[in-house]
Formats: structure tokens, sequence, C-alpha cells
């Protein structure tokens, strides 16, 4: 075995593997390793998520377990931003290496069931109709939710255009939990297998992936006192201080198989949190004058006593600041575990102007980047505030004018 130890590539100590323990790392990896490879590796160049001066035959090992294995690797380089490379092998060898690094932002970001999927996971994208994605659930299954011919919806002019591609279970894997997204790209001849480091913290407490977590939120001062039935079993849960299920909310098993939860909140953004096994087969606010949302799965309001509620999103379509500010004439809460590209932050603040009206003043920029909202109520108003960079607003997805995005809405 040979070594380098040369820390001029920000710190990082290269392994060279060789003979017999190189070649069933190489195995492991779906290639061969050559019996003698410290000279012939060095020219590698590691860059913390991505790896220079590859060729043909490669695979690449993220930290977390997450891959690329290309036959061609084209410009010579493979990458994932936001996780760290510590392996390569290629028709050369194996080369192991330790990185101090930041990798910066994931490109590829998981909920509990969903993943958002940007345009600077260039591996994983290739042109728009040589790419297949299939999701891996924790449970063990996999599907394919894209398949061969069908366009990612990032790049489907042969251009990345920052924007963002989401893809969750369809039919009867509806809501599992996700373990791995996978994309072949037949052009290249090239998979990338991401893996959601976060899966572990996704089950929560959850018995099995199908389990989901249901949240019962005040949206207004007011006391709320709720009973709903289960067809399927219920266990309470606590996720934060200010939504966890107390003392004072009741879980019941009917012995017929349903359970019927009774429950107790109030105050905006303050309520109670369950792991939910089956459909919600009733909902009923039982006393108190306050008003409330129900959600589910990345905090999706399934119920609310305020009407119809939407995501509404301002994503920057340019290189550029934009700064804005509008109204909702009921209220609002920020969608922050959707991806970080696309996630509220904390330089959008949300006011209780304490007359049932709330307003928001938000910051962003750089194309394909964002904030997202949850509006329980009528938008009010919407105005720009500064920066000049072109931006765009949807509402459920659907882009509305900006001009207009009151009347619209």
């Amino acid at each position: 075995m040979s070594s380098d130890d040369s820390d001029s590539n920000g710190g990082t100590r290269r392994r060279f593997l060789g003979g017999t323990l190189g070649g069933a790392i190489a195995a492991t990896l779906g290639g061969s390793a050559a019996a003698e490879t410290g000279s012939a590796q060095e020219d590698l160049e590691f860059d913390c998520w991505r790896v220079h001066n590859l060729q043909y035959g490669t695979t690449v090992t993220f930290e977390d377990g997450s891959y690329i294995s290309a036959a061609d690797t084209s410009d010579g380089t493979l990458g994932s931003p936001g996780r760290v490379v510590t392996r390569v092998n290629d028709e050369r060898g194996v080369t192991e290496v330790d990185q101090d690094c930041d990798p910066g932002e994931l490109a590829t970001t998981f909920t509990d069931s969903s993943v958002t999927v940007t345009a600077s996971e260039e591996h994983a994208l290739g042109t728009a109709e040589g790419a297949e994605v299939r999701l891996h659930y924790a449970d063990g299954t996999v599907q394919e939710v894209l398949g061969t011919n069908e366009t990612t919806g990032i790049n489907p002019d042969h251009h990345r255009t920052a924007l963002s591609t989401t893809y969750r279970g369809e039919g009867e894997h509806a809501d599992k939990t996700i373990e791995a997204i996978e994309f072949d790209l037949m052009s290249y001849s090239t998979t990338t297998y991401l893996r959601n480091r976060e899966v572990g913290e996704h089950l929560l407490g959850k018995r099995t992936p199908q389990e989901r977590v249901v949240e019962v939120v005040g949206a207004s001062e007011g006391a709320v006192e709720y009973e709903f039935t289960v067809d399927g079993p219920v266990e309470k849960l606590s996720l934060t201080d200010r939504i966890r299920a107390g003392d004072n909310d009741d879980v019941t098993d009917n012995g017929d198989g349903t359970w019927t939860v009774s429950g107790f909140t109030g105050y905006p953004g303050e309520g109670d949190a369950y792991v939910v096994n089956g459909e919600i087969t009733s909902f009923t606010q039982t006393g108190g004058d306050g008003e409330y949302v129900v959600r589910e799965h990345e905090r999706r309001v399934v119920r609310s006593s305020l009407g119809d509620t939407d995501f509404v999103r301002i994503v920057g379509t340019e290189a550029g600041d934009v700064e804005y500010e509008f109204t909702v004439d009921g209220t609002v809460w920020k969608v922050t575990n959707i991806g970080t590209p696309l996630k509220a932050d904390d330089n959008d603040d949300i006011t209780d102007n304490g007359d049932g009206t709330w307003t928001v003043s938000g910051f962003t920029g750089n194309e394909g980047e964002g904030d997202t909202y949850v509006v329980a109520g009528d938008v009010t108003d919407f105005t720009r505030t500064g920066g000049n960079a072109d931006f765009r607003i949807t509402v459920d997805g659907r882009e509305v004018d900006q001009t207009a995005f009151v009347d619209d809405y």
C-alpha cells in the first residue's frame, strides 16, 4: 500500500488501495481494481463534493452512502453538491480519501414523503428524454416514477434552468417514507443513487413507514376542542415544545378497529401531534371559538376552519435580489421542510397584526431559489419592496400574474 499524506488540497488525506483489498472494494462497487494503484491515480483532484480527472468506468461514493456510477464521465468530473466524496473506483483502481471540508447546501433534499431535485444536481439530470427515476422506500419497496422518454421537468429544452422538480410516491406507495432516489441516464450510462440521510428522523416514532404524522394547530387566539376518528391505530407524539399531544388529549381504542382522539389546543402556531395509521373518517370541532388547521405529510393542510388553503411560492428567475411583502386576511406560516432552495428562511418574517390579518416580509434571490408559505385566508395585497431581479409567483403550482396577484388569488 502506498500513500500520499499531502495536505495541499485543504487538509485532504488520500489513501490508495491495491491488490486484494482494493479488488474486494472494487468488486463491491461493481468495478475492477488494478494490482498497482498508487501512482496511476495521483492525478485525481478532490474538491469536497466532487472529484476531477476521472476516467472511464468510474464509481464515486459519498460519506452518506450515496454514489454515482458512470461508464463515461464526459468532462472527467463527478459530484453531488452537499455530499462529501470518500472513495473513487475506476479502471485504474480504488482511492479512498478523508476530507475535512464544507460541501455546501444539498442539491437534492428529502421530506417525509417527497424528494426535491434542483438543476445543480447535474449528474442526475442528463437530457430530458434520457432519464429513468426510481424511489426506494423505507419498507424496502421500489417504484419507478419517471420512465425513459419522460421529461424530468428540470431541463425540458436540454438546458438546466435552475428550476426544481419534486417526486412523490404514487398509488399504493403514496405517502411512504423515502429512503433514496435513483436516476439512470440512458444516454450517459450513469446511475446516481442519493440517500435520504434524515430517514430515521422522518420516521419519527412510527411503527411502519406508511404511518404519518397529523397535527392539529391553532390558527387564531381562542380555545379549540376537537374530536376525530381514525380507521386504524393512533399514538400521541411530541414534535416540539409548541406542537405535542399532552395530558389533556386522549386517545381511545374503540375495540372495532377504529380509534378516537379527543383533544384541546389554542393560540396560533401551537397544537397537538399524533402518529396515525389509517384514514381519518370524521373530524369535529366540539368546543371553543378558535380557528384551527389540520396538517399532515410535509404539513400539507387537509382540514381547516378557515376554509381553503394554498401553497404560495415566490421564486427568483434570475440572479439578484427580490424583497417583497404581502398581507393575508386569515393566517399564514412558513414551509421550511421542502428543500433548501425553496423553503422560507430566517430572513423571512411573519407578523400578527392583531386584527385578524398577518403580514409576510420576505427576501430571496438567485435563479430557482425562493420562499414557500401556506396561506389560509385571502391575500389582500402584494408589494415588491426592494431588489431588481425578476421573479415569479405560484399558487398551488400555478403561476399567477404578478401585477394582479391579489385579484387572481
